[in-house]
């Protein structure tokens, strides 16, 4: 119905869980965002493991997301939630997933794409009574060899083609990152900048 130039729409009802997604999904672009994108992208192209460190609602998902959604059909992208109960042998099956086999005991993903896996809640896992953090030791494994095994034929496999980007709150969940995981990967610290103004995010938005 019009009115003296004014639209009303009596009839629309938007859902609360479509509002909700659409809030929560939307990345409106900091100067610090800026700068994290630029790294990530360097980062990426150079097949370097890199993770986004911060507390919650810094947006470091959100961020990641949105740099996964922009690649193009050559990437192939595999989220890999962590919580308390994940084990190596929980995360292998999850990484292999994707994976095809090539020749001999080599395997990645298919044809000649790029495969990234996407961790998030790094630090969530448990840390056992030899305070070592399972899915952190494969995945050291993996980055610093190329290869795991396979755990019933106990045969080599050789993993090509990928590569791993993680985020993780520091202030939850065990608190532990293997070191000579995180020697290996280059860590990002997000945070809300204190000079940074809400009202202009919100205004973007609208």
């Amino acid at each position: 119905m019009k009115n003296k130039g004014l639209c009303v729409f009596d009839d629309i009802k938007l859902e609360k869980s479509i509002c909700y997604f659409v809030l929560q999904a939307a990345l409106v672009h900091t100067s610090e965002t800026t700068r994290v994108k630029w790294f990530l992208d360097k980062l990426i192209e150079k097949k370097r493991p890199v993770m986004l460190v911060g507390n919650a609602g810094t947006g470091k998902t959100v961020l990641m997301n949105d740099k996964l959604r922009s690649f193009s059909e050559e990437y192939m992208v595999a989220n890999v939630p962590f919580n308390f109960y994940t084990t190596s042998q929980m995360l292998q099956s999850i990484l292999e997933k994707p994976l095809e086999k090539k020749a001999g005991r080599n395997f990645g993903p298919p044809g000649t794409r790029r495969l990234i896996y996407f961790v998030d809640d790094m630090n969530m896992p448990e840390v056992d009574k030899y305070f070592t953090v399972q899915p952190h030791t494969l995945m050291r494994q993996h980055i610093d060899h190329a290869h795991w095994y396979d755990r019933t034929k106990l045969t080599m496999k050789d993993i090509h083609n990928t590569q791993y980007v993680a985020c993780m709150n520091p202030t939850a969940g065990s608190f532990t990152i293997d070191s000579r995981l995180q020697v290996n990967t280059i860590t990002i610290l997000v945070h809300i900048h204190r000079y940074c103004r809400k009202s202009k995010a919100h205004g973007e938005l609208l």
